[in-house]
């Protein structure tokens, strides 16, 4: 129980950090929301995907424990990494070029399939 804690503030710490240059990259691409008038960075996943990845990287690397409660091999692990990369570059994609719905969802279902 300790472990998921700390995994989760680890993800928490580094996805706050990395928040604020989510929105100046978000802001350079070009991919922002105008709500009342107001630019809004749509960019937000560039900060939580790192995290998220440090964190649950970190915890499979040095708590053993951790990986095997997962029941991956390092194989696997690196597929839901890379199925996790491509959904991260599709949500940038959008963010910058909007794309339709029937299109997004034909890539995550690919990307589904393959994993």
């Amino acid at each position: 129980m300790r472990s998921y804690l700390i995994a989760f503030l680890l993800s928490l710490v580094a996805s706050a950090l990395l928040t604020p240059v989510a929105m100046r990259l978000g802001r350079r691409l070009g991919a922002l929301d105008r709500t009342n008038g107001a630019p809004i960075p749509r960019s937000g996943g560039l900060a939580i995907a790192p995290g998220t990845v440090l964190a649950v990287g970190v915890f499979a690397l040095v708590f053993l424990p951790t990986r095997g409660l997962l029941r991956l091999s390092w194989i696997q692990l690196d597929s839901i990494y890379a199925g996790a990369a491509v959904i991260l570059v599709l949500g940038v994609v959008d963010d910058i070029v909007r794309l339709k719905a029937p299109v997004k969802l034909a890539v995550e279902t690919l990307v589904a399939i393959v994993l």
